[in-house]
């Protein structure tokens, strides 16, 4: 590379040592339909530990390489429960009418890291990394948690600005707070709604409308507007 720099930087560094996850479920469910089938509904609950789990870890810049490394941990457990009713409260010679609704919970959580070279247990791959006791795919920044605006407009500044020190405790200087657990980027229960009109037998008129909830993403347009252009 020029000026001495290395010429190829691997994203991903490999791991001779990376073997398949191995998974376990338990599912149970039940469904029925009633009025010639006009109503019903469905209803399925999971739970599911995934072993030697494949996960991203930062490296250390000493190693010589830049990036992330998969690897295997110990543990995660996945669990949920979906449900589903539906239901055809029209249904004439010209025109029928089917509603369908269903919701999902899931959560997740890491069991088990592994051990340390030394042998203790692994709590963490790092500040910002999975944790155990913590969701997987989890959002972890620094939280402020005391500070003091003074003026408005683009002259205004802030003061004694605080942040989560991650055990509970008033808060210490950002510079220095650890980052904590923000939420997860994976969303906890989603669900849809949808009807279907159909039309003397020979058209079909469908809506959808779905959501999302329990997740958490950064926002960049609200942080350059509060950041850069000061609004």
């Amino acid at each position: 590379g020029g000026d001495g720099a290395a010429a190829p930087i691997p994203q991903f560094v490999g791991n001779p040592d990376l073997k398949p996850e191995r998974a376990s479920e338990i599912e149970i469910g039940a469904d029925g339909g009633f009025l010639n089938d006009r109503l019903g509904f469905a209803v399925t609950a999971f739970t599911k530990k995934t072993k030697d789990a494949i996960l991203l870890q930062n490296l250390a810049p000493s190693l010589g390489f830049a990036g992330t490394q998969f690897i295997n941990v110990g543990a995660i457990r996945n669990r949920g429960i979906e449900l589903e009713l539906y239901g055809r409260p029209v249904e004439a010679r010209s025109f029928a009418l089917d509603l369908r609704f269903s919701v999902a919970h899931i959560k997740n959580k890491v069991l088990d890291l592994g051990n340390n070279p030394d042998g203790t247990p692994r709590l963490t791959l790092g500040a910002g990394q999975a944790t155990v006791g913590k969701p997987v795919n989890a959002y972890y920044a620094r939280r402020v948690v005391a500070a003091t605006l003074n003026g408005t407009g683009p002259t205004a500044t802030v003061t004694g600005v605080l942040c989560d020190d991650g055990v509970g405790g008033p808060g210490v200087a950002c510079a220095s707070a650890p980052p904590v657990l923000q939420g997860q980027y994976d969303p906890t229960t989603e669900g849809a709604f949808s009807a279907t009109a159909t039309l003397w037998n020979r058209f079909r008129v469908y809506g959808l409308v779905d959501f999302k909830a329990g997740n958490r993403h950064t926002d960049n347009n609200r942080r350059a507007l509060c950041q850069v252009f000061l609004r």
